[in-house]
């Protein structure tokens, strides 16, 4: 089976699974904004920033590290380094996990209106190191395109949190024990996975042979996970002083649903692309790599363009019926927090030929950069225009972001992006937002009815102006029927450009 061929039949897989996830958090989101309200909402808020700032320097960019350099080694090699760096990341965390603990009162006198909530912060390292325990452990499978097996695990991890969050909502406890539960979930995926890993490769005493060599790699990119986390979270800290826990709660369920639809569309194709792209890249395919680049990102604006547009005209509602009133009002905050993940996404291809080419000190400064313009536009936009602002600042640094990846990393990685097929996208989409704008869902069914009716006048759409070639028909019936397709459409699409 081509590489190329079994990339898209693992992104459907995980198209599935990302279905599977987005139902969690359709059930998760009106469990803990109606059973626990704005304010608490804002706390387990906080918990989630605390533990993105702590993780960047627990992992120290191993597993960027191990994705980069393990595809393709030798059993003894991919042992030695997945247990170095799985011990090198516990021994940090536990190390981690001890300091918040000793000064959760500060921090909660800072970031939590008091040292009442102070219990949130201490056990926010303990939940960081068994969240970051779980994804290491779990990205194995990942790394090496057991897709299968990711996508059993991710799929768990949601029916598990969502009937444990149902289940204490119900019970009337509140969201310390339903942490607490969530850190018991955590271990035992991170048991089950390792027993599935030492099943494949065994288990070694790492001597560390690689450590130096992945850090290296790894360390300059702690300071991008960083900048990623100003980025994402520096806002909440400045909601959470100007406006208080009860606006952050409303602003992150806002962000919550934008990041959401985002990562529905970009993950299943981006999940496999970085193991892909490594394996192409060591092995010398370097034309077979651009055109991965090139298609990957042409079907993943094709399904992100409509979807941004869609949700932008659908999210008040939206709100209204997972949430309460209350969080509805954050509903003009989606379309930009939308358009500013977009652009992050987009900036993941070129910065992806950065870290090929082991130039990982450049993703300081192209993460840094707009990390620190997010601070100064959060400080300047939040006090005068509220929660807009602290959007408004997000999607500039996120735009910055990635005109600085598209410069640097057309250094190292290039490749024509598709230009026509963006513009049929868009012409397509206007098309649909008329007509799901004449359409006000008000429940959860009419909601799906619009969605819908709304995919099939966009594909509609694109077919009537034929932004897929005969070659690309052929490929994608061959995804939904591999059987009763010949091997060589697909490999004849995927040896040659598309012209």
């Amino acid at each position: 089976m081509s590489l190329f061929r079994k990339l898209a039949k693992d992104s459907l897989t995980l198209s599935v699974t990302q279905i599977l996830l987005k139902l969690k958090g359709l059930i998760l989101l009106p469990i803990l904004t109606k059973a626990f309200g704005t304010v608490n909402y804002g706390i387990w808020a906080q918990v989630a920033v605390i533990v993105g700032l702590l993780a960047p320097l627990a992992v120290s960019g191993l597993d960027s590290a191990t994705m980069r350099f393990l595809p393709g080694k030798s059993k003894e090699e991919v042992r030695e380094g997945f247990f170095a760096s799985f011990f090198h990341i516990t021994i940090v965390c536990v190390g981690i996990s001890l300091i918040f603990w000793i000064i959760s009162k500060p921090v909660a006198n800072a970031f939590f209106e008091g040292v009442d909530n102070a219990r949130f912060v201490a056990i926010a390292g303990i939940f960081m190191t068994s969240s970051v325990m779980r994804n290491f452990s779990r990205n194995y499978f990942r790394m090496f395109l057991q897709i299968k097996v990711f996508s059993v695990f991710t799929i768990f991890e949601a029916l598990a949190t969502a009937f444990a969050a149902a289940l204490i909502a119900l019970s009337g406890l509140g969201i310390y024990e339903l942490i607490l539960v969530f850190i018991a979930i955590n271990l035992a995926m991170t048991i089950v996975a390792l027993g599935l890993i030492i099943h494949q490769i065994g288990i070694v005493f790492p001597r560390f042979n690689y450590l130096k060599t992945y850090l290296a790699f790894g360390l300059p990119l702690v300071i991008g996970g960083w900048s990623m986390w100003i980025l994402n979270a520096s806002d909440r800290l400045f909601i959470s002083h100007y406006l208080g826990l009860s606006a952050l709660g409303i602003y992150s369920v806002a962000y919550s649903l934008g990041y959401m639809l985002i990562n529905f569309f970009f993950n299943p194709i981006w999940l496999t692309f970085p193991p892909t792209a490594a394996e192409l890249y060591n092995t010398g395919q370097i034309e077979k790599l651009k055109q991965l680049c090139r298609y990957s990102s042409k079907y993943a604006l094709l399904l992100m363009i409509p979807a941004i547009v869609g949700f932008s005209i659908l999210a008040e509602p939206v709100l209204k019926i997972l949430s309460t009133p209350e969080f509805a009002s954050g509903a003009s905050l989606i379309p930009w927090v939308v358009v500013g993940y977009t652009f992050l996404m987009l900036g993941s291809y070129p910065a992806t030929g950065i870290e090929l080419a082991r130039k990982t000190p450049l993703m300081t400064f192209i993460y840094g950069f707009p990390a620190m313009l997010n601070i100064v536009l959060n400080a300047l936009l939040i006090p005068h225009y509220g929660l807009l602002g602290a959007a408004i600042a997000t999607t500039i640094s996120f735009f910055i972001q990635f005109l600085l990846s598209l410069v640097i990393g057309s250094h190292y990685l290039s490749f024509n992006w598709d230009v026509k097929s963006i513009l049929k996208s868009c012409f397509a989409t206007s098309i649909m937002a008329v007509v799901v704008w004449t359409i006000y869902a008000q429940t959860l069914l009419q909601f799906f009815g619009t969605v819908f009716i709304g995919v099939a006048v966009y594909m509609s759409i694109l077919l009537l102006i034929r932004s897929f070639s005969q070659k690309e028909m052929h490929f994608l019936l061959g995804l939904i029927r591999l059987e009763r397709i010949a091997d060589w459409h697909v490999l004849q699409y995927l040896s040659n450009t598309d012209k």
